[in-house]
């Protein structure tokens, strides 16, 4: 969460800040940008090549003199996480757009994780005021997401805007140059080349065209870069209002000619140097990250079809070796693919759906999705995997049950249980105790319930269990149904 009050830094060599903007669908992302573009002068050249780049540049007069903006121009949470799970970082802050009209939504809170998890430096945009004044309801919102504005706890500056009376759209520029002010952004021209790639494709009279953000140095016609794999003298350099140039410096926004193939988004472009060194470092940037935390074991993306679900499940969660990336209500999106393998996490799902285009993008990136209907097998099968990694000390009580009687069956011994805690359940891990000392462990073969069979029993409610192996227990014993 940035600062937003103290006085900028030194403005001199000031790079133009690289700006995401992020939010829910439907709340005026594209239209903003639209307005952003066609109301600046610099941009007037506008049209389908700005489109085809993915970013342009904005001109903003300030008391230091015209200062530009670089807006990334794309389809949102997909490309922001694509680019970060290769390891390379784009932009410089993000704008969290969310609208008057519908408050946060799914999407929004999607936004916030990411832009939590990145630590990015952002501000609040509230569009369609011009449909509703009364913004303390989004700022309430937002609070209980942990985004603290200006007068609601917090020092994070919140615009309202309008694209329709494009009111609120100067500020909301001028805002974002003096928090680029304040990061001491420095243009280093001199250093060697890094660029991001945020878009290829093949034209069919051009051939191979990379969209690329130069982040450090200065892109040149003729000089020989580098991918990951792919070496290229680069032909030519077209800027975001489609003309031809001989360089592009800190960024700057632009399609390059003379690679052979498309490269993938997030790929860092360089020297050489840049492509042994800085690559190679930027891919472990995320390891490094979490090898800080040696203790956790597994890392969830979670998503559940409601509030009180995410509650329950986060609630009985094992707090050891564990941790929750993000956790959001709705259905599995490509967005949660790209964020799970950023931070090397699975996803889990509670009663939702997984989209055709997220479970596609999931058998690519070699993404795991979980997916359950009911919440004790969600509980049972995380622990199981805590305890498969190691995590040997974990052993989260499901319930606890009193045996009250001894039945015979088929050779067998059936012990008649009451629950007087929590539930036990077909399948458990129990644990027989007897006057506090542990006698042994089984597990649950079945439960039977006035003769018939059933999947758990309850708190208050009695019971035939069979348990395998057939454990020497006795009336008065308890039973605790355990992970162990």
């Amino acid at each position: 969460m940035v600062k937003n009050k103290k006085e900028p830094k030194n403005t001199n060599s000031f790079r133009p800040p690289i700006v995401a903007i992020l939010g829910h669908v439907d709340h005026g992302k594209t239209t903003l940008l639209d307005v952003i573009r066609k109301s600046n002068l610099a941009a007037k050249e506008i049209g389908g090549i700005t489109q085809n780049i993915g970013a342009y540049s904005v001109e903003v007069d300030t008391k230091d003199g015209k200062k530009n903006i670089t807006f990334i121009d794309t389809p949102g949470h997909e490309t922001f996480n694509k680019i970060r799970s290769r390891g390379a970082t784009i932009a410089d802050i993000a704008v969290l757009v969310v609208s008057a009209a519908d408050n946060v939504q799914p999407q929004t809170i999607e936004a916030i994780n990411i832009i939590k998890e990145t630590k990015i430096p952002f501000l609040v945009a509230i569009t369609k005021i011009d449909l509703e004044r009364n913004l303390d309801s989004i700022k309430k919102r937002l609070a209980k997401e942990g985004v603290l504005v200006e007068g609601f706890g917090g020092d994070i500056v919140s615009i309202g805007v309008s694209a329709k009376t494009q009111e609120g759209i100067k500020e909301l520029l001028e805002m974002i140059i003096l928090l680029a002010q304040m990061q001491d952004l420095v243009s280093e021209k001199d250093a060697n080349l890094e660029a991001v790639v945020i878009d290829s494709r093949i034209d069919k009279r051009r051939g191979v065209e990379a969209s690329l953000i130069v982040k450090k140095g200065t892109l040149k016609v003729g000089e020989t870069v580098f991918s990951k794999e792919q070496t290229a003298k680069i032909r030519a350099i077209i800027n975001d209002n489609g003309q031809n140039v001989d360089t592009i410096g800190p960024s700057g926004g632009c399609i390059v000619l003379g690679f052979t193939k498309p490269l993938l988004v997030g790929e860092v472009i360089g020297s050489r140097k840049i492509d042994e060194e800085v690559v190679k470092v930027s891919e472990r940037n995320i390891e490094e990250s979490e090898e800080a935390k040696p203790e956790t074991l597994l890392r969830l993306v979670l998503k559940a079809d409601s509030y009180n679900s995410l509650e329950a499940i986060t609630l009985s969660l094992p707090g050891d070796g564990l941790k929750i990336i993000t956790q959001g209500y709705g259905d599995i999106s490509e967005s949660d693919v790209f964020l799970a393998k950023t931070t090397k996490a699975i996803i889990v799902g509670f009663k939702v759906k997984v989209s055709d285009k997220a479970q596609e993008v999931a058998r690519f990136e070699k993404v795991k999705i979980k997916t359950y209907d009911v919440i004790y097998k969600l509980l049972e099968e995380i622990t199981e995997v805590l305890k498969s990694l190691g995590k040997t000390d974990i052993n989260e009580v499901f319930g606890r049950a009193k045996i009250i009687a001894e039945f015979p069956f088929d050779n067998k011994r059936i012990a008649g249980v009451k629950v007087i805690e929590g539930r036990i359940a077909r399948g458990d891990s129990i644990s027989l105790e007897r006057d506090e000392e542990k006698i042994g462990t089984a597990r649950i073969k079945t439960i039977k319930r006035l003769k018939e069979e059933v999947n758990k029993s309850e708190v208050g409610e009695e019971s035939g269990i069979l348990i395998d192996p057939n454990l020497d227990f006795k009336v008065g014993d308890m039973i605790l149904s355990v992970q162990s």
